[in-house]
Parts: C-alpha cells; structure tokens; sequence
C-alpha cells in the first residue's frame, strides 16, 4: 500500500488502482473496505506524519517534501548532472550521476510483494537506473576514463544484451583505449545476442558505429562526445562513413526568472522517466502552462539525446492541420521534401518509424485538441511528449494530466521581486501585495506588472498598485508591448463552441453576476434556461478553463478573468438582458432561502416571493440539513447579492432578500453582516414605498442592534416599525414589536415596563392564536420575572413557552426554552435538573449548528459545574463558550470572559465531565 501511494507521491491514487497493485487483476468484493482499513492501520504507523496521507476522491494522495523520495531525488541529480555537462562541467556531472546510482541499493521494490507493482513500476525505476549508468559513462568517456568505463559498461552489457546503447558506449569505449579489435569483437557479440534472442540485427546506429570503427574513422578518437544527452558521435545518415545525424534542438530559452511549480515539475519529470509517456499540462491562458513545459524540457535533455523538438500547434483561435505539423516534424528530423508523404496518415506512420530508435521528447504547444494532437504523438520507442492546452483534452486516454493554477502569493512576490528587483519590491510592502492581489496569481499578470516597473524606474510599486486597484481598467493596465491580459483571454472566448445556451453568454452573464462563486442552478437562472442544458455550456467554460468548478455543480473564476466575462457582459448584452438576467438570479435566491427558513424556524412564507423562471426548477431544499448545506455553500453570496441588488436599481428584489437574510444571519449569530444587509434592505424598502417592507425591516434591524447592546438606536427602530404596523393594522406585526421593546427594557433595568409590554403582548398573540408569537413573549416574560427575581413565575412561563415550542416551533426555539430552564434551576439550586435540560440544548444545538445558542449553553453548563464542585469542567466549557461566542461577536462573551478570569483552578486538574463541542459556527438562538 505505502509503496503504491509513494511511487505515484503527490497524485491522487485511485482505490480501483490501488485494489490492482494489492490484488492485481482479481481484487476481493471486499476491495475497498479492506483499503480503508489498511490506510487508518497505515496511519497509525506513521504516528505524527499520518496527516501526510490525504483522502482525495478517488483514491489517498500521499505528501512528500524535497529530498525524501529517492526517485524523485534522482531524477533532479540527472536534470543537474545535464546542466553542469553543458556547462562544461564534466568531472562535476560525473559525481551528480554517481550520487544518484549511489541511491540503489538491490533491486527496486524487492521487499515489495506485487506482482502489478513488480511488472510496471519495478521495471520503469530499472530503466531509469539504466539510463543513469549510460549517462555516467558518457561523462567518463569525456574525461578520458576509456578503460575503467570499458571494465563497467562489459558487465552492464551481459547483463542487458538487448540494450544496444551500451554495447554502442562499450565499443566506442574500448576503441578509444587503442582496441580496435575488442570494439569489433564486441559487436559480433551484440549481434550474436540480438540474432539468437530476438531474431533481429542490430539497429542502424549500432551498424554506422561498427562501420565507422572498421574504417578507423579518425573522428571517433579525436572529436570528444558533446553534453549528457547529446548522444555520442556513432551514427551515419544513409550508411555512407559520414558525422552522425543532428540531433534537432529545439526549445525556447528558459525564462531566467522561472520561479515556482516545484511540485508539477518534479511530477513531470518523474512521469516522462516513462518510456512513451505523454503529459498534458492544461490550464488557463496565462497560467505558464509553455514555461512550465520548457523548463522542464530542458531539464531533461539528458533523458532524451535524440533531440528536443518544439511546435506551436495554434490553440483554439487558429488550430493548425496535424497533417501540416506532421510535415514540419519530418523536416525536423531530417527529411528531404521531396520524400515527406502528401497524406495524413503516411505521414504520421513515416514520423513514428523515425522514432522508433530514437530517444526524443517532443514539445506540443498550445493544442487545440485530442484530435489534433493524436497523430503527433511518437508510438513505440523511448520518446515522450508534453502537450500543453487551453482545454483540458480528456479524451486523450494515457495521458498524465497536470492541471496548473494559479500562483500562490509566495511564489507571485518571488517573481515579481525577480523581474522588477528585490530591493524594490522589499521596499514597498503594502504597494507589493496590492499588485500581486490585482495579478490573481497569473505568472503572465505579474510578467506583465514586473516588466512595467522594470522599464518604469521612476514608478513606485506603490503607483502601480493604484492602477491596477481600478478594477474597470485594470486588464487596460496589464498589458506591455504586445502582450496583454485582455487579447490572452480573448483567445479562449472567442474560441467557444455554439450550444443552447451558449457558453459564451453563460461565460458573460457570471461575469454580470460578480458573485465569489454560482451553483448551476443558478447559472440556469441567470440565463434562463433549463439546468441540463446550462450544464453542457458551463462543461464547456470548464473545459476552456474560463470557469473553474471548485465542487461539483459549482463553479467559479479568478479575478481576472472574473472582470473580463464582466467586460463582455457590459459590451455584449443589452440593459434589458441584464436586468432580466439578475431578476431571474435574485428570484431563485428567494425562493432558496425562504426554504431554507421554512426549515430552521418552522415560519409561514415571511414575504411575497418574486416568481421563478419557468426554465428554472425550484431549489430542492426540503429537510434542516438541506437548508444547512445550501447556506454553508452560498454563504459568501449572499451580502455580495444584497449589495448588487441595490447597486443595479432591483429594490423589490434587494429587500426581499436582505429581509429573508436575516433569518439566517441571527441563525448564524453574525451581526455585523445582518446590519450590513438589513440597513440597504431598509432603504430599498423605502425607495420603493413599501410600508409593510419597511416596517419588517425597521423591527430586524432593532433586534440585531439589541443584540449587540445598541439598545438607544434598536429603540428608534422598534418605535418606527410599531408606529407603521399600527398605521397598516397589522395586530399580529404590532405585537411582535412590543415584545421586542420589552426585551430592550430588560436590559435596561426598566423590568417593571418590561413585564407590562410582554404581558400585553402575550395577549395579543393569544387572541390571533399565533403560537410562535405567544411561545416568545412567554420566554421572554419569564426572563422578565427571573431579572425581577420573582423565579418560581418565570419557571411557571418558562415551561409553559416551552410545552408551545414543542408542539408548534422549531428545534431552535425548543433548545432557547429548554436553556432557558436549565440556567434558571442553577439560580435556584436545583443543579442536577438543571444539566438534564441544559444537556438537551446543548445537543440541539450542536445536532443543527446553533453556534449562538451553543456557547450560551455551554456558559451556564459552566455555572453548573462549577456549582458542583467541578471546576475543570467549568473551565473547559466556559472557555468553549467564550471561543464561540467571541467569533460570533456576541455581547455575552465578555461575561464569560470574566468568569474564566475569576475562576482558581486546583494543579493539574482536569475536566470529568467532558463536554463534546464541535466546532464553533456561527448561528443564533432567540430568546
């Protein structure tokens, strides 16, 4: 199992892949249970660097850093060795090579029972160890170690009689130590071993060598080998005794300030050690999908020394034939024009024979897709390729993908710091996290900002951060020369396919929407059509790598190109289009979340809901952990929606939804947000005339700003919200607002006035025979009776709202009561009642992720314990309760704090009773 995961490091194994290495080709019924308990037994094995195995569906992904896999470590020893043999370095490559032969010890995986693992990967990691020894001993035969390497590569040639590399390096070998006649013996004896093993003659290199040392060619003793790689002087075009073919050389220059992507690149490298391999990198345009493929080319041309070739394939806008590469390759490797074929496939099958007895890697850049690419890829052989693409090009079956995002913010400040000057990157901190925010992550972005500032030397970073904070021109302001931000995400959207809907407008109506992140159905709502064929639109905006889908059926886009569908929107649709694209998505976030409501507190339907699209399904929000899933995805939607509302003019829709907000935002306990929300809903409520709205919202906003002790300002807007539900006759509305000042009262030390409105208020609710209404105010009337000390009466209230709350409220509203209860029995001493119901509350809570209502719990299980005698146990609750009530920015957590503060715990106590806590989320508990 640890060998599966560590010979694939850093890649998502499968199950099914890991049931073949275990079982090979008959895995047990019980496969993946059985996988599952190996991988917890693993983990445990590991002890403290257990966290380094990753469950990631489909499979576990094993993490490792630099220098601890001695594949890994090899494979960056031969990219050196390569580096320092050009430079002319060769003493220096030979002992790089021999560090990394040094790492063998026996037989790969030979303590490894699997017969799967045995016949792929012992075999890759043997070649790749061959390949070492080959490029040791051209090292050695460049520095003049003719005997010595002779002595080395006779043995290595026994034992592999079929490789006829080495017998090639052996005969030269010895030729060059004045045996001429050993060298020829030697390769009567490769023929030998090839006619009576495999029945074939050797290949022509093997053939020109002999030649050449028959006819004492003067050039194989006084031309020394070129770099690792480059392959030794032993070939002959057409059989004639003439130099050896040119290895076609083909690569773009590094980029000197690369920076980044160690994990993908070693990963490439370790992938193309694989004879045949093709690695896809894919990703957005501008991501250093090119650069990453060069960089890495380069650091192989020791692994491949027949050649490094490199063709622009022409993307999406302007995808060249293959039959028209085929013949730019095939010049590549040298053939004449005149004997290239005319057709496709002639010459796909002339360019694989070519390869055949090469060892090359061939660079595809920018592939527009499968189709194109199939014919360019080398068939049998050593040769490689790496394909990079806009699109994701999962239909090329083999392939190893690698999926490059963006930068992260180190790796963004390396680089910019590389082309624009450390100094002066260091110098401006702020000026530099600003350009790299408004850079997304892009290499390209930030090539683009770092070549400004480079030819701008009297810019500060700073200035150019200001720029760039414009966020309606700041792809005007990445753009340098010819390169620009804007034209390279042009490329992939004019390059989408047609479809109903198209991609194109789905592309440009998420820009329209600015929200961090759309659920498909609400991409359907957007562009009103039906979610199926939304489906298929934003496939193909993933595919493009114009959307990103972070979960399934969600979908999102980095900023840059966030701003960019924005663009399109703005040029491409009309006002009309626009408005009725956001209605549509405003719609369905009512109806979402009005079910979301229904579900938490049991509520008739609060406000008239706009009417959905007919193309658009409801949303499928039907039980309490439906409504807690949907929130917990679009949570960082919803004030960003209320806010575009409001901007766009939509005020029926911005107080609808800021009104349905706030049930979720006091659910959550997060205040500020409902302030935020509940102040533009008010005044869309307003603008729009509303008295109803206005009134609802008046009477949110005053019980949030209670919450959080604004007891002057909640009181104004209680006044307001009564004086307009009086005016409309709206009795039950009237009621509720009385209750609401009440609270206020209470906490004014005002009880007395308290006690008067709930009573009235309770009445009220009575005679409309409103449940949830009469089981608050008698909640809160007990409140009242415990602050004026009369405890036996709140009791009586508090059990008699409770007895409601269970017949008709929700569980929120069951766990207040069943609080409430407990914290009173603990005033009056009746303490092991008390924990039975706070206990309760306290699973409620915890069961539907009442974060408010949980730490209130948890603070008078503390008051509890303590009055136990349990100090421990109160400590461990109470500074539960602070934590959550803190994050939530609840105005009891300074209470708390206090009694932790005051608390003496005994030495080296610890908790009996310990309380089970998840962790703190923010939601809120009326009371």
């Amino acid at each position: 199992m640890l060998a599966a995961l560590l010979l694939r490091a850093g890649e998502v194994v499968s199950v099914a892949a890991l049931a073949e290495a275990i079982w090979d080709d008959a895995p047990p019924p019980s496969a993946r249970n059985t996988i599952q308990g190996d991988i917890k037994r693993l983990r445990r094995l590991l002890g403290p660097a257990s966290a380094r195995i990753v469950t990631r569906a489909p499979g576990y992904l094993i993490e490792v850093r630099p220098g601890e896999l001695d594949s890994s470590t090899v494979t960056e020893l031969r990219a050196e060795a390569s580096a320092k043999a050009h430079a002319g370095e060769w003493d220096r490559a030979a002992r790089l090579l021999r560090d990394a032969l040094a790492l063998w010890t026996g037989d790969p995986l030979a303590d490894v029972r699997s017969a799967f693992l045995q016949r792929t990967e012992a075999s890759r990691l043997a070649e790749l160890r061959l390949d070492a020894l080959e490029e040791c001993a051209e090292a050695d035969l460049r520095l003049g170690r003719n005997e010595a390497c002779a002595a080395d590569l006779r043995a290595l040639a026994a034992g592999h009689p079929f490789r006829e590399r080495l017998w090639e390096l052996l005969m030269l070998a010895l030729y060059r130590a004045g045996r001429q006649g050993d060298a020829l013996s030697t390769y009567q004896r490769a023929r030998e071993a090839l006619r009576d093993g495999l029945g074939i003659d050797p290949g022509q290199r093997l053939q020109d060598l002999h030649a050449r040392i028959l006819a004492a060619d003067p050039a194989l003793s006084g031309d020394p080998p070129p770099a690792i790689g480059q392959g030794l002087p032993t070939g002959t075009q057409g059989g004639a005794l003439a130099a050896h073919r040119e290895a076609p050389r083909h690569l773009p220059a590094m980029l000197p300030d690369f920076t980044g992507r160690h994990d993908e690149a070693s990963r490439l490298r370790d992938s193309l050690t694989r004879p045949g391999c093709i690695a896809v990198i894919a990703g957005p345009g501008g991501v250093g999908k090119t650069a990453l493929a060069v960089h890495v080319a380069h650091q192989l041309t020791a692994r491949f020394p027949d050649g490094q070739m490199f063709i622009r394939l022409g993307g999406a806008t302007s995808p060249v034939p293959p039959a028209d590469l085929l013949g730019r390759l095939l010049r590549d490797l040298g053939v004449p024009e005149s004997r290239i074929p005319a057709d496709e496939d002639e010459r796909a099958a002339r360019y694989r024979t070519l390869l055949a007895d090469r060892t090359a890697l061939i660079v595809l850049d920018d592939a527009h897709s499968a189709t194109q690419v199939r014919p360019l890829l080398p068939g049998a052989g050593g040769s490689a390729a790496i394909v990079t693409s806009r699109v994701t090009l999962a239909d090329l079956f083999g392939a190893a993908f690698t999926e490059l995002s963006v930068l992260g913010a180190d790796d963004s400040r390396a680089m910019l710091a590389s082309i624009a000057g450390e100094r002066r990157i260091a110098s401006d901190p702020e000026g530099t996290d600003g350009v790299i925010s408004s850079c997304a992550g892009l290499p390209l972005a930030i090539r683009i900002a770092g070549s400004r500032l480079a030819t701008s030397p009297g810019w500060t970073v700073g200035q150019l951060s200001g720029l760039l904070s414009r966020e309606h021109q700041r792809l005007d302001e990445l753009a340098v020369g010819d390169t620009a931000m804007r034209a390279t995400f042009e490329m992939s959207y004019l390059s989408l396919p047609a479809g109903d809907p198209e991609p194109a407008r789905v592309f440009r109506l998420f820009g329209l929407a600015g929200l961090p992140t759309l659920s498909l159905p609400a991409l359907a709502a957007l562009a009103g059509t039906p979610v199926t064929g939304t489906a298929g639109a934003a496939a193909a905006l993933v595919d493009a790598h114009l959307l990103e889908s972070p979960a399934p059926g969600r979908f999102q886009a980095h900023d840059l190109l966030g701003i960019y569908a924005a663009e399109r929107a703005d040029a491409d649709e009309t006002d009309r289009s626009r408005r009725e694209a956001l209605r549509r998505l405003f719609a369905w976030y009512q109806h979402a979340l009005n079910a979301c409501v229904q579900e938490f507190r049991a509520m008739k339907q609060l406000v008239p809901l706009e009417p959905l699209d007919p193309s658009v399904p409801a949303p499928g929000i039907t039980t309490l952990a439906d409504a807690l899933e949907w929130l917990q995805a679009e949570q960082a939607n919803l004030v960003p929606a209320v806010m575009l509302a409001a901007s766009e003019g939509l005020t029926d829709s911005c107080w609808r939804l800021a009104w349905l907000m706030r049930h979720y935002f006091d659910w959550y306990g997060r205040w500020g947000e409902s302030v935020a929300v509940l102040e533009v809903g008010l005044s869309a409520a307003e603008t729009s005339g509303n008295k109803a709205a206005t009134a609802a919202l008046s009477n949110g906003l005053g019980a949030v700003l209670s919450k959080l002790g604004q007891l002057e300002a909640a009181t104004d807007h209680y006044g307001r919200a009564l004086a307009i539900r009086r005016e409309l006759g709206d009795s039950k509305g009237a009621a509720t607002v009385l209750a609401n000042l009440g609270v206020v009262e209470v906490a004014s030390g005002r009880v007395a006035s308290a006690i008067g409105r709930f009573t009235e208020a309770l009445a009220a609710n009575r005679d409309l025979e409103y449940r949830f209404g009469e089981a608050l105010c008698l909640t809160n009337l007990g409140y009242a009776y415990e602050a004026a000390g009369r405890l036996q009466e709140a009791l009586a209230a508090y059990e008699e709202g409770l007895a409601i709350r269970v017949r008709h409220c929700s569980l929120n509203d069951q766990a207040a009561s069943l609080h409430s209860i407990g914290a009173l029995l603990i005033t009056m001493e009746r303490v092991d009642d008390a924990m039975d119901y706070l206990y309760r509350s306290l699973k409620i809570c915890q069961d539907n992720n009442v974060g408010y209502g949980e730490g209130l719990t948890l603070a008078s299980l503390g008051d509890g314990y303590l009055a136990q005698g349990k100090a421990a146990d109160a400590h461990a609750a109470w500074r539960r309760a602070q934590d959550i009530l803190t994050e939530i920015g609840a105005t009891e957590a300074s209470a708390v704090r206090e009694r932790l503060a005051n608390l003496t715990l005994p030495v080296q106590a610890q908790p009996e009773n310990r309380v089970v806590v998840g962790q703190a989320r923010p939601r809120t508990l009326d009371r």
